[in-house]
């Protein structure tokens, strides 16, 4: 599982559990953002970076101000966003390609972890599937995605 844990009000922290890779940033409030795990990445004989689900198309390790394009399952945090309070959430609108989770560490409150723990691609309808150059199913779609219906199109 891809976890992401915020820590205090002014440094974000996060860590892929599998590899224990870590990185912070520092941000000033208020802020607001979203994080994404990629996956199937790699780099080609031209030095260009590319992932196979939530992909940024910088070319790059860093996105370079690019958003996923989905599928993706995405983490959002605003600090002192909404009237000074802190909040943060897991989303699946944008479809899922792994399991992730968002904890606070220290601060006051009664805050609660957020995750989407379930391998929702075990379980992803055919006509959602997103299907990795191995034959697996990499990600699920979200309908708003695969069948472009105005009906089920979701605002963020």
């Amino acid at each position: 599982m891809k976890t992401l844990a915020l820590c205090g009000l002014t440094l974000t922290f996060f860590f892929l559990s599998a590899s224990k890779a870590s990185s912070a940033i520092d941000v000033q409030a208020p802020w607001e953002g979203q994080f994404w795990a990629r996956t199937q990445c790699s780099t080609d004989s031209m030095g260009r970076f590319s992932c196979a689900t939530a992909e940024c198309s910088s070319g790059q390790v860093s996105r370079n101000g690019n958003g996923a394009v989905p599928p993706a399952s995405l983490v959002e945090i605003n600090i002192a966003a909404s009237g000074g309070m802190d909040y943060y959430d897991v989303s699946n609108v944008d479809g899922f390609n792994l399991p992730v989770s968002v904890a606070t560490q220290g601060g006051t409150g009664e805050c609660k972890a957020s995750s989407c723990s379930a391998n929702v691609n075990a379980a992803c309808p055919t006509e959602l599937q997103m299907i990795g150059s191995d034959g697996s199913v990499i990600a699920c779609k979200s309908a708003c995605t695969a069948f472009n219906e105005p009906q089920l199109i979701l605002l963020h």
